[in-house]
């Protein structure tokens, strides 16, 4: 926030001025010497804070840093990506800023980098953008699913974060945000489509590794994190009473470290 900018130049001008009127009085004795020297360490503040803001805006630029700032704009809905997601593909927008409030409870519990968490949710479904009928909460009627097969639905339903990836690519998103697109959904198993699978006539052998998305699993907390709240957001859109949200809940995170998803990344 800009309040944690003025916050931190009232210290350095107090600590500042303190100084100088100790320093300028114990050399100089002189009132008008001590107000003098005053006024240069307050300006001194000015310039070293603005030099501060400054050189993150350049630092970001040169090394890929990522600072609060810059995922805080990110998240704003003026963002073009995320007015062409929720244009396009509203219910995949609410699924995103649901999972976004998720992950950023979350993080706070267990000292993860919450701004972080939020940034990546927002983005971490604008894959769908490319094909937003074929995704759950923005349909309205017929669905697409019912008339192919369960193969292809499941390509379908992965190919989301190919998508997404390069669209956050072209739009020149941070590489953490790409991170979270490309490791939300881990290396698991897309269950709808593969139990469909096997219940499709002369099936035969079902190859689930055909039906798992590509990867990577989460390789940090806040991707870790993500994961979850995407799979807890989805889901407890079904569930109509706590108890039975609660039991949802921690049937998928024992799915999920069942599944070995959370192994790569800081969770414990």
């Amino acid at each position: 926030k800009r309040g944690d900018l003025f916050r931190s130049l009232s210290v350095q001008i107090t600590a500042n001025g303190l100084l100088a009127i100790g320093v300028s009085v114990a050399l100089s004795k002189s009132f008008m010497v001590g107000m003098e020297s005053t006024g240069w360490a307050v300006l001194a503040a000015v310039i070293g804070l603005s030099v501060f803001w400054f050189g993150v805006a350049v630092f970001e630029r040169v090394y890929g840093i990522v600072s609060d700032w810059t995922l805080l704009e990110l998240c704003s809905p003026d963002n073009p990506l995320l007015s062409d997601l929720n244009r396009q593909a509203p219910g995949t927008y609410a699924h995103s800023i649901g999972v976004g409030s998720l992950s950023e409870a979350a993080a706070r519990e267990i000292g993860a980098n919450s701004v972080l968490c939020r940034a990546m949710a927002y983005y971490h479904d604008i894959g769908k953008i490319a094909r937003p009928s074929y995704f759950l909460e923005n349909q309205s009627g017929e669905n697409a699913h019912d008339s192919m097969p369960a193969s292809l639905s499941a390509k379908v339903i992965s190919a989301h974060v190919k998508d997404g990836i390069e669209l956050a690519k072209k739009a020149r998103l941070p590489q953490v945000i790409i991170d979270g697109i490309e490791q939300h959904h881990g290396t698991s198993l897309i269950s709808y489509f593969y139990q469909r699978a096997l219940n499709e006539p002369a099936a035969g052998e079902v190859d689930p590794a055909k039906f798992r998305y590509d990867g990577p699993k989460p390789q940090s907390a806040e991707a870790g994190i993500l994961h979850l709240a995407d799979m807890v957001e989805a889901a407890s859109r079904t569930v109509s009473t706590k108890e039975g949200l609660d039991k949802v809940v921690i049937g998928l995170i024992d799915a999920t470290i069942a599944d070995g998803q959370l192994d790569e990344c800081a969770l414990t």
